[in-house]
């Protein structure tokens, strides 16, 4: 796959915020020195920007195009639940109290998914996988109608982090009743992110910006010493591709941000429009005026499983979660009789 001197808008089903990213320039506007790789992965897209320099000249591209893809497919491979053999459909079709081995990466990611559900008290967390399919957001049939109650009491005992144990040595995983399913969709991005993100500096990237669909992050500055712009589209409830507006915010070197939203993947159930965020703890989909949370962090992993956590808890408790974290801001955008408001942290870059 060759470089792209197209300006890069991601869109698609499975994104639920929309980012466009901004060159030295005005927004639409690259320069030509700027090399922008791009690929498929998790269902989406990637994009990255390396500010041209003495390795990207030529056929110099190459490496940090396969370094990418070969980051992302791996943990891809390990951690989809759409691939059957994955370590996550393996394990989700292990019987209770079977010890599955997994990859260390599965193991790192399901201790940061573990220790966010137990820090969120539930908001987050890995197991949300049996109320996503019954919500037909995950990868079963679909169905044109709710769960009834009945069937949600049911499924809601298969939920719950406490259910999974986890071995470091060798790696594996058990869960403690049969029927539990692990769903790393919000969290798994964001790790692939940091992963393609150090396989991009292995490889000698020196500034660059990474994006898989709408997770990114950044490292170095661009060549006129600038940070990296990055704007956050205003949330459209009318689905339709674009905004007239757009929200800028500027990332330094390591920093990574992550946006969530439920404008653009939702589905109408029963008549009603139901979010694609479901909430472990409820069992059904988010109900409250939160339109799109974006979470900058020092790492895509962190901004990305808070960006869900902070969905399903709302805008008072989501913001009261950031606001007691070190190095992690967020940006609320409401939904409110006018319209949409905005709402920042204490520390969002102003």
């Amino acid at each position: 796959m060759h470089p792209s001197l197209s300006p890069w808008i991601q869109t698609g089903g499975y994104v639920t915020a929309c980012l466009l990213f901004l060159s030295c320039g005005r927004s639409g506007s690259l320069p030509s020195q700027d090399i922008q790789l791009t690929g498929s992965t998790m269902g989406t897209v990637w994009h990255a920007k390396l500010p041209a320099g003495p390795k990207a000249v030529g056929s110099e591209w190459k490496p940090f195009q396969a370094a990418t893809e070969h980051a992302l497919a791996e943990v891809d491979g390990l951690m989809s639940t759409y691939k059957p053999a994955s370590d996550l459909s393996i394990f989700n079709r292990a019987p209770a109290e079977r010890w599955v081995p997994v990859s260390p990466l599965t193991l790192k990611v399901t201790l940061q998914a573990l220790a966010w559900a137990e820090k969120t008290e539930g908001a987050f967390d890995p197991t949300v996988m049996p109320l996503v399919n019954a919500w037909s957001f995950g990868p079963t049939d679909r169905r044109t109608d709710a769960p009834t109650e009945k069937q949600l009491r049911q499924i809601q005992k298969l939920v719950g982090y406490q259910h999974i144990q986890v071995r470091e040595s060798p790696p594996a995983l058990k869960k403690n009743l049969g029927g539990v399913e692990l769903d790393f969709s919000a969290i798994a991005k964001g790790f692939g992110v940091d992963f393609a993100s150090a396989a991009l500096v292995k490889a000698g990237a020196e500034a660059f910006m990474l994006e898989v669909g709408g997770e990114l992050v950044v490292q170095g500055q661009k060549p006129n010493r600038t940070p990296w712009k990055i704007e956050i589209e205003q949330p459209n409830d009318d689905a339709s591709f674009g905004s007239s507006s757009q929200i800028r915010v500027e990332l330094a070197s390591g920093q990574a941000m992550a946006t969530s939203g439920d404008y653009r993947n939702y589905r109408v159930v029963d008549g009603k429009r139901i979010s694609h965020t479901i909430d472990p703890r409820s069992g059904r989909p988010i109900e409250h005026n939160l339109a799109s949370v974006s979470i900058l962090a020092q790492d895509c992993t962190t901004a990305d499983a808070l960006a869900t956590a902070v969905m399903v808890l709302g805008p008072e408790k989501g913001m009261e979660l950031i606001e007691s974290l070190s190095g992690v801001a967020c940006l609320l955008i409401l939904r409110v009789e006018e319209g949409f408001e905005k709402k920042p942290s204490s520390n969002w870059p102003s």
